[in-house]
Parts: C-alpha cells; sequence; structure tokens
C-alpha cells in the first residue's frame, strides 16, 4: 500500500495505491465477461449540459457497467482505509455499480482531463425517478439521492498494453503534474475532485475498472 510521493523534495501526491486489490484469476474472469458487452462511454459536457458519447471529444473509450459482491465488499473496505490514508477521513456510505472500461491502442482511445465530481453541498444527487440522468446532479439508483461523489479508485487488469499512464493535477504551492505508473492488480483511489486523464494506449488494449464511492455532502 502506497500513499505516493512526488519529485525531489517528496511532495504528497493525493493518491494511494493498493497493490494486489484484485486477483488474477478474478481479473481475467471480469475481462472474458465485460468485453462481449462493451458500449461507447459517455462524458458529461459542462458547457452544453448534457452527456456525449462522441468517441471524437474529450472521452474515447468503451464501457460495461456491471455488480459484483464479492468485490464491492472488498473494495469498499479499501476505500475507507484510502481515504483515512489520504487524510480525508470522508464518510463513505454507498458506491456506484462498477465501470469496466476498454481502450484499444489500434484506435489510440484515451480520457482527457476531467474530474469525477465534488464532495460539496451543490453537487448532491437527486433521484431521476427511474428515468435516465439529464446532469450530474441526478441518479438513476435512489440508493445515491442525497449523497456526492468523493473518492474514485481504478484497477488495472492487464498489462499486456502501451501507453495508457494514469496522469494527475494538484495544487501544492503551485500547480503539479505527475503521472502513476501502476501494476496488474493495482487499486489506485484519489479524491473525486482531483483533476487526472487517461493518456492514449498505443499498443495492445487497457482493461480497467472504475468504481466510485460517495456519502453526505461536505458542508
Amino acid at each position: 500500500m502506497n500513499y505516493i510521493k512526488y519529485g525531489p523534495e517528496q511532495i504528497p501526491m493525493p493518491v494511494y495505491i493498493i497493490h494486489g486489490a484484485i486477483h488474477e484469476k478474478h481479473a481475467s474472469e471480469l475481462i472474458k465477461h465485460c468485453v462481449p458487452r462493451l458500449e461507447s462511454g459517455a462524458h458529461f459536457r459542462a458547457e452544453k449540459g448534457t452527456f456525449t458519447s462522441d468517441q471524437h471529444l474529450t472521452r474515447n473509450s468503451d464501457v460495461h457497467f456491471f455488480s459484483d459482491e464479492v468485490l464491492e465488499k472488498r473494495m469498499f473496505g479499501f476505500a475507507k482505509a484510502a481515504s483515512h490514508a489520504l487524510g480525508l477521513d470522508y464518510k463513505i456510505t454507498c458506491s456506484e455499480d462498477f465501470q469496466f472500461t476498454s481502450y484499444e491502442g489500434k484506435r489510440k482511445q484515451h480520457y482527457g482531463w476531467h474530474i469525477d465530481g465534488e464532495p460539496n453541498v451543490n453537487n448532491m444527487r437527486r433521484w431521476t425517478g427511474g428515468g435516465p440522468p439529464k446532469n450530474m446532479g441526478e441518479t438513476m439508483d435512489p440508493w445515491l439521492s442525497g449523497t456526492v461523489r468523493k473518492l474514485s479508485a481504478s484497477i488495472i487488469l492487464n498489462e499486456d498494453f502501451e501507453g495508457g499512464e494514469m496522469r494527475f493535477r494538484w495544487f501544492h504551492d503551485e500547480i503539479k503534474e505527475s503521472k502513476v505508473l501502476a501494476k496488474k492488480g493495482d487499486a489506485i483511489f484519489f479524491p473525486s475532485n482531483l483533476q487526472h486523464m487517461v493518456s492514449p494506449v498505443t499498443e495492445g488494449t487497457r482493461y480497467s475498472i472504475v468504481k466510485w464511492f460517495g456519502g453526505p455532502p461536505v458542508r
């Protein structure tokens, strides 16, 4: 388990890695199950106030959402440990479905700079009543009503690809930027409002699982 240190001054990067977060057999089974079910990933465009799956914009990746009770319990415990290690001590009460994500090298797939959410009260989610959400302030899941995204996680499922590094930006006296070279089975935890990206994959296909943890807003 690592709290990442960055640069010659050993400035803490607000990212926490747990090694061996998923068993190799489990990762292989998920790849086999999810790849045939992939669809174009959507991205919320704040300037347009709508979601889009246009692969020529910020996001170019394919996804499949799924649930997994065994992995859910494992990741929930890791999320609480990561929140404490990062000095956040968030109250985490809920999580969203797992998102399996594929970045194909042939298409140079990537995900540009973005954040996953903000923990403050202005971003508290409202239940749509079952209809599709129109923006990041709405949710189809009633158990997420009244909550915000607080902590994000990305689990790397394979290593046979080139490119696809996760990069992060944060402020420490000035804007800092660095990349995380994660290994197969690593879970990368970070605050959901931390700016991050996945650089273009150039060879092979990068498979990962994304998970978001939430709770009551920080007021």
